[in-house]
């Protein structure tokens, strides 16, 4: 393909950014080094480089649209996820039901399940950083949270747990330990045959896979969209059963209510409309 026919770089930013890719500042720079050599080595002129005009993306940690499967949509994904690994069913299904973030589902260990009241304690998560590399600390919020799920996710954490327990036993020394902020010893759930922990960023990785291959029937949404779609459905379907913004406030460990309301102010705006509509009928 000709250098001339590619598309401008300025659509590839704005499209990036639309669909919540992160590391924009790194693209730019692999970009700009890119283009830069291309006009060393003669392969353009210095007047058509793309990036000669385009300026450093910014990009927001914070971004006001979130995205989510409405009802319809979510019998249509697991469908099609039931096609993959039990680990990879178990890593979708608890950020869909039990609306855990990413760093979340890949701290979490053997220690923190409870079968009997199909529960678990979400009180770590799996953080990577340069400085550290892969380190187990706290939840975003700093506090701790039980959040029950639905017993076939129970059913398929089981199974994972016995995996675990087995591998370990069978290792030995050659298993990978792995500990907590309090140097606890613990067995992490989603970790390879030898007890490495699954990297965060290899869950968004999987996840856009499955993204990209069931696109044509499916819309794409981000994996931590997966969250904000447990959040919306609890809040549409679950008010039949008297759940409320206040379920969904513990159930996502928001420590505060308002934070809770900014972020799913798409469905209080919805009951609204549906409170005004409530008096159609009197006034009909």
């Amino acid at each position: 393909m000709a250098i001339q026919e590619l598309s401008p770089i300025v659509d590839f930013f704005n499209k990036e950014r639309k669909e919540g890719r992160a590391s924009l500042g790194t693209k730019y720079k692999v970009l700009q080094s890119i283009f830069k050599h291309a006009v060393k080595w003669g392969i353009i002129k210095a007047e058509d480089n793309p990036m000669k005009e385009q300026d450093k993306p910014k990009s927001s940690k914070k971004q006001e649209n979130k995205d989510f499967y409405r009802s319809h949509e979510i019998p249509v994904m697991l469908s099609f996820l039931k096609e993959y690994s039990l680990t990879h069913q178990a890593i979708v299904l608890l950020a869909l039901t039990g609306a855990l973030r990413r760093g979340e589902i890949a701290g979490l260990a053997t220690d923190v399940l409870n079968f009997k009241d199909n529960s678990t304690l979400v009180k770590r998560s799996l953080q990577q950083s340069k400085k550290e590399g892969l380190k187990l600390k706290s939840t975003k919020t700093e506090d701790t949270r039980t959040v029950i799920l639905p017993s076939k996710v129970m059913e398929m954490l089981h199974t994972i747990y016995l995996q675990k327990l087995n591998l370990k036993m069978e290792l030995g020394p050659l298993w990978h330990n792995v500990t907590d902020i309090n140097g606890k010893e613990v067995i992490l759930l989603f970790s390879n045959e030898v007890g490495k922990p699954y990297r965060p960023d290899s869950i968004t990785q999987f996840w856009n896979r499955f993204a990209i291959k069931h696109e044509d029937d499916l819309r794409r949404i981000r994996f931590h969209d997966l969250r904000h779609s447990s959040a919306t459905y609890i809040l549409n379907e679950g008010t039949k059963k008297g759940m409320n913004m206040r379920t969904v406030q513990k159930r996502l460990g928001h420590r505060n209510i308002k934070t809770t309301l900014n972020l799913y102010s798409h469905v209080t705006e919805q009951e609204d409309l549906a409170a005004g509509e409530l008096f159609d009928d009197i006034l009909l």
